[in-house]
């Protein structure tokens, strides 16, 4: 399904009534609901991106070890978190085994910890091309976006409300829509459940 931001803003302004006005183009109009919708949009989704695990925005990717050693002491490898990463949500090995890992960011900027060689990251990234998205983010996006524009599109806490349900509503029914992964314990040395990624 192609889409755009000016057409998944125009998606959230609908939500809000009639009172809103349709803007025309997401980074050239000038007038104040384009200007709110700049203002929200990143944030918006941003926010979905975390929230639900949606395969057009999961990547997997090995990761760099740091040149650093841990500063914690529990943990034996330090890595780079990835540049594109939105939310991270499992670390594997080679063959898809499953570790534990701890997330920190300290001065030098943000890593993650663990007990694994030659990680491998699995994790939402941060995937800024509509075009690419799926039916069930899409709709979730138009629904966090429409939350976040109710009170300075509309000034009525009541709408803004009824956008966070729709939203609640959108999550149920958009994590069945696109198969969002629910992730469970594997068997050890089961690596048939990572086929595809």
């Amino acid at each position: 399904m192609a889409t755009s931001k000016t057409a998944i803003c125009n998606m959230a302004l609908a939500k809000l009534g009639d009172k809103p006005r349709r803007i025309s183009d997401y980074t050239l109009d000038e007038g104040v609901n384009a200007q709110w919708c700049r203002d929200f949009y990143d944030l918006a989704r941003n926010e979905v991106i975390a929230r639900c695990d949606f395969a057009c925005v999961r990547k997997t990717a090995e990761l760099t070890q740091s040149d650093e050693d841990p500063d914690v002491t529990a943990w034996t490898y330090k890595y780079e978190r990835p540049d594109d990463c939105v939310v991270f949500r499992k670390m594997t090995d080679e063959g898809g085994n499953e570790y534990e890992f701890y997330e920190m960011t300290d001065s030098d900027g943000r890593f993650l910890y663990a007990n694994v060689d030659d990680a491998w990251g699995v994790y939402s990234f941060l995937n800024d091309d509509p075009t690419t998205y799926s039916p069930g983010l899409i709709e979730m996006i138009y629904w966090s976006l429409a939350e976040k524009l109710a009170l300075p599109v509309t000034g009525k806490a009541s709408i803004q409300q009824a956008m966070f349900m729709g939203l609640d509503r959108a999550d149920r029914v958009g994590r069945a829509k696109d198969g969002v992964e629910h992730y469970i314990e594997q068997p050890e040395g089961n690596t048939k459940w990572t086929d595809g990624y």
